[in-house]
């Protein structure tokens, strides 16, 4: 996941500033039938691994919603429970009660990466993302974003 995060952050810095360069070198791996290791182990192309990293965020707006509706309780559990317990595991209860909700979609980021490589630069590169020559799936990006977008609805209107 480290390394998942890391590359997407020097995808970005290459390509901000529309980069023709690195436009024109992403577009020379991505119409390679290469295949990607994923999280599961399994290989698949870069479209289905970046449709795989977006639904997984679908996935994660409904956990991180259960997350933050259970922080309060849990911080509230472990204060009712702190005079029971040691100090090293009051000590950590409070940490893990605590702590923020991890993600490993990196949605933003995906989606940071969708837009610089779609925003214009290279024509090329728009004609693969339409076209998508050479895979055995034709994957629906802007589908999977709507789809997206759909999951983060509720929790935008109040």
């Amino acid at each position: 996941d480290d390394l998942y995060h890391a590359g997407l952050c020097l995808a970005i810095a290459l390509l901000k500033g529309g980069n023709v360069q690195a436009q024109q070198a992403f577009h020379a791996k991505l119409t390679q039938p290469l295949k990607v290791k994923g999280a599961d182990g399994g290989e698949a192309g870069w479209l289905l691994m970046i449709k795989g990293r977006l639904r997984l965020g679908v996935k994660e707006v409904l956990e991180r919603s259960l997350f933050n509706e259970t922080h309060e309780e849990r911080v509230a559990q472990v204060a009712e429970e702190a005079a029971e317990r040691n100090v090293g595991t009051e000590s950590m209860l409070r940490l893990e009660a605590s702590r923020e909700f991890q993600s490993s979609a990196h949605v933003v980021l995906c989606l940071e990466l969708l837009r610089l490589l779609c925003e214009g630069h290279f024509q090329c590169m728009q004609d693969f993302f339409r076209e998508q020559p050479g895979g055995n799936h034709n994957v629906n990006l802007l589908s999977e974003i709507c789809e997206l977008l759909v999951a983060l609805q509720p929790g935008l209107d109040g």
